[in-house]
């Protein structure tokens, strides 16, 4: 009677453990939803502290001891780092995608103060660009107008026949308006060596118009040979001002390319949005010298091909 009574017992605390087991992870369960629930009203707290510190400082002037410690880090450079139009386009839209975007960014801590800058050194770069080029116009002789007429012709005409040849192509038409937009001797000089770099690229486009790219090569060249060495007589004057210019777009460049790299890190699972996080001219540029290495490649099998000896 003894053994019954306490195989009961027994049993009665074998049953018991399993529904303390059962309501002991029924509680840690609702605990840990409440801690994970208050780990994220935190989250959605410091996001929204940091939306409303973002929208303070995206409409704050950068002061201008800011915008000169940026370009006084850079070293002495040859040239801007991209055509001045497009830097300060791409800028300008840039600004314009992160004032659109600023919750997302802000889940990265990005520091809006940055467009203050970006805007600041914007406006910097293109009033040195004004400047350099008007000193540039000074003292400009008849034969220097008289050759840039006719450079502005040839580039006009080149670029109606490249856009025949490309057809829509995407990339291509891009770098095409990129040139287009361009004015002014200055201008002038860098699209012809543009171009001379260019039309070998799309010999093939061209052929199919009725093209010869060799002659859009050396119609540039002889441009460039009459044109250069009048402009050059009056850069010395201003080549300081071209410096302060170019260094200038590259500390633009720099805080540019920041934005970007939060951009693209925010947007990583959405493709087209980051794609608005990337400077289009490089990409561009990239696509031109992917095309240029394709075909010279299947220019050499092509060769390889036709030196082949056939087999017996």
């Amino acid at each position: 009677m003894e053994k019954t009574k306490s195989g009961s017992k027994k049993r009665d605390v074998e049953e018991k453990e399993p529904a303390k087991a059962k309501s002991g992870g029924a509680a840690a369960e609702k605990n840990g939803g409440a801690k994970a629930g208050r780990t994220e009203e935190a989250k959605q707290a410091l996001l929204a502290k940091r939306v409303e510190q973002a929208k303070r400082d995206i409409v704050l002037t950068a002061d201008r001891s800011e915008i000169d410690a940026l370009i006084n880090e850079v070293p002495e450079v040859e040239g801007p780092p991209m055509p001045i139009g497009e830097l300060v386009t791409e800028a300008r839209q840039a600004i314009h995608n992160a004032e659109g975007d600023i919750e997302p960014l802000c889940t990265r801590n990005y520091q809006f103060k940055n467009i203050g800058i970006l805007r600041a050194l914007v406006e910097h770069v293109q009033a040195l660009h004004i400047a350099a080029r008007a000193n540039m116009r000074k003292g400009r002789t008849d034969t220097e107008v008289e050759v840039l007429e006719q450079a502005i012709e040839f580039r006009e005409e080149t670029l109606g026949d490249m856009e025949l040849a490309v057809d829509g192509e995407e990339e291509a038409t891009a770098w095409i308006a990129s040139v287009r937009e361009n004015e002014g001797v200055d201008d002038a000089i860098d699209d012809l060596e543009r171009i001379v770099d260019k039309a070998p690229d799309m010999a093939d486009e061209l052929e199919a118009v009725g093209v010869d790219a060799e002659d859009i090569v050396e119609g540039a060249k002889a441009l460039l040979q009459k044109l250069a060495p009048e402009v050059h007589q009056r850069r010395g004057a201003v080549t300081t001002e071209y410096q302060e210019r170019d260094r200038a777009a590259t500390a633009l460049q720099k805080v540019l390319q920041r934005l970007y790299k939060f951009g693209k890190v925010v947007f990583r699972k959405q493709p087209k949005r980051a794609r608005l996080y990337a400077s289009a001219y490089s990409r561009t540029r990239k696509a031109l010298y992917r095309a240029k290495q394709t075909r010279e490649k299947n220019k050499q099998l092509k060769t390889n091909g036709e030196n082949k000896t056939p087999t017996v």
